[in-house]
């Protein structure tokens, strides 16, 4: 048994431990170790708890109950009265999203009910976690920067702000990954990162108001604002939501909480950015008033930037993130987008907007479309043919 083997000499042996465990233990461990990665990429309590539940109705003869609090998780399994009832608890510590990893425990969860075998499913575990599939850092970079550059473009079309955005965003980015790497908390991360977007955009305005082409007139609201973008990005806003429906509200409270400090940390750095910078004698002025929102047709194109770069940073496959190819022929094909005041328009803009982006980043991109402006797409010559090879990609 197993708790007999604990308090033996021999299961001092490092070399012994695991040798001699039980099909039933081994999915257990097996199950804990895919709740893990499922977690501490992200993914919701309810949806790790339904995937841990899925591999134990399949592997194990008797029930196991799972349950998940914050940044644990415990899976308990009564095997009788004869005998001892099993308790496993592990730590969860959160990790940078990685949608590869998610969808390889996905896929491994759905070909275990399926029938694979438990050496089989063991043996792809490991592989998964040896290779850890990621993109380059500099991939990544570039779609945690496009964020920047797509939040922009929903307010102006200056290639100057979009560009000075993007670069921006990437000097961001290199720099939340050093400050990580150096195990900073996460508050004062944010408050960094946010107090050099704001004095980037000092250093913008100082060029502009010494004459330096191209960035005379230049807004800096613009540029703070898509820095800013970039980092609420990260915040897990729809999961603690995501948990606090399903009555998870332990890990939503933890959620909630760290969200709450993030956005503290945002918000320091930029204040304490506008104090240094008046304090040295910059005219940077930041408006907190809500800003006008720019041309429907570059709104769409900077939705469809933010959909594509956040997949991208967020490491999904690549047949999601072939959606960015197809939108940029879409461009190409003449696509147009024209505001009407008809409702039914409204709807058959949402279902375009739907079969070009596909997903859930799509639907938020709809959503707004059709909320704020009631926007007319149509797509001719090379975009429409683009739109019927998505489509039977689709089907």
């Amino acid at each position: 048994m197993i708790y007999e083997r604990a308090i033996t000499p021999a299961a001092t042996d490092t070399q012994k431990v695991g040798r001699d465990l039980t099909p039933n233990m081994r999915a257990l461990r097996l199950t804990m170790r895919i709740a893990e990665q499922l977690l501490c990429h992200g993914v919701s309590a309810h949806d790790v708890v339904d995937s841990a539940l899925d591999i134990t109705e399949t592997l194990c003869q008797r029930r196991v109950h799972i349950d998940i609090n914050a940044t644990s998780i415990m899976a308990s399994q009564d095997r009788g009265i004869d005998r001892e009832p099993l308790t496993l608890i592990r730590t969860v510590s959160m990790q940078n999203p990685n949608n590869l990893i998610v969808q390889e425990m996905q896929d491994l969860v759905r070909s275990i009910r399926g029938g694979l075998s438990l050496d089989s499913a063991e043996a792809r575990f490991e592989k998964i976690i040896a290779v850890k599939p990621t993109y380059p850092s500099w991939l990544t970079m570039i779609g945690n920067a496009s964020v920047t550059a797509g939040a922009t473009m929903l307010f102006t079309n200056s290639w100057v702000v979009v560009v000075t955005t993007f670069l921006v965003g990437c000097l961001v980015d290199r720099l939340i990954r050093w400050l990580e790497a150096r195990q900073v908390l996460s508050f004062f991360v944010q408050a960094i990162s946010s107090f050099t977007i704001t004095m980037s955009a000092t250093l913008v305005v100082e060029l502009g108001n010494r004459g330096v082409w191209p960035f005379v007139g230049v807004n800096p609201t613009l540029i703070v604002v898509g820095g800013i973008v970039m980092l609420v990005a990260g915040l897990m806003v729809v999961a603690t939501a995501q948990d606090a429906i399903d009555e998870f509200y332990v890990t939503a409270s933890a959620r909630f909480m760290k969200t709450f400090m993030m956005t503290a940390g945002i918000v320091m750095g930029i204040v304490i950015g506008l104090l240094v910078a008046h304090g040295a004698g910059s005219k940077i002025a930041v408006s907190p008033d809500p800003v006008a929102l720019g041309d429907p047709f570059w709104q769409v194109m900077g939705a469809v930037v933010i959909a594509a770069g956040w997949a991208l940073f967020m490491q999904s496959k690549l047949g999601c993130c072939r959606v960015g190819r197809n939108n940029w022929r879409v461009g190409m094909g003449r696509l147009y987008v024209d505001c009407c005041k008809w409702r039914g328009t409204g709807k058959r803009c949402r279902g375009s907007i739907s079969r070009i982006c596909g997903g859930n980043h799509c639907s938020y991109v709809s959503f707004t479309i059709d909320r704020s402006h009631r926007c007319r797409c149509r797509a001719a010559g090379a975009g429409t043919r683009t739109l019927q090879r998505v489509n039977a990609v689709r089907r």
